[in-house]
């Protein structure tokens, strides 16, 4: 094991200081402090190198995402149970023939984010929302700019661009 340690100051997330520790280049334990707030991530990995399970605590709060995947190494279902209630939530993942993840439905439909792609970029997403209170949509656009990344930190930055177009979150898989 080996850690890293990442300290930012803003005005907005002031004092937040983020620890990684990895075994054999994989992440297995991330801790999230800031101020009073300690939030502790663990992740278990299969032969594949694929993480299988992710463990969230928060206080006494503990979420627990399952992940499978498909034939193309691809995360399909995440299944998501936590001690605060009963119900398991799925999440399913489609995916276009680049491997773009193309389609995201939460809740049996009642959440559903969609991508769409130009030259091998996301460039728009749709979501659609079902509530008790009716229903809701959103669209956001994105636009590029190109930046340098050191070779040492391709890998790293792929796989978070990977994580936040599946979630919307860095660093969380839901």
């Amino acid at each position: 094991f080996f850690s890293v340690v990442f300290l930012t100051k803003s005005d907005y997330y002031s004092d937040i200081i983020v620890t990684y520790k990895y075994n054999k280049g994989n992440v297995v334990q991330t801790v999230f402090k800031q101020r009073n707030t300690k939030m502790v991530t663990k992740r278990t990995y299969d032969k594949k190198g694929r993480v299988v399970k992710e463990v969230l605590r928060l206080g006494d709060q503990i979420f627990i995402n399952k992940m499978k995947y498909n034939k193309k190494n691809q995360v399909s279902k995440v299944t998501m149970s936590s001690n605060l209630y009963p119900e398991k939530y799925i999440t399913k993942y489609k995916y276009d023939k680049k491997g773009n993840p193309i389609e995201i439905i939460k809740n049996e439909g009642k959440f559903i984010i969609k991508n769409e792609y130009s030259k091998g970029y996301l460039k728009k997403t749709s979501q659609h929302l079902e509530g008790e209170e009716g229903s809701y949509e959103n669209e956001n656009t994105y636009k590029y700019k190109k930046v340098k990344v050191p070779k040492s930190k391709v890998k790293r930055v792929e796989e978070q661009q990977k994580i936040l177009i599946l979630t919307g979150h860095f660093d969380l898989v839901y």
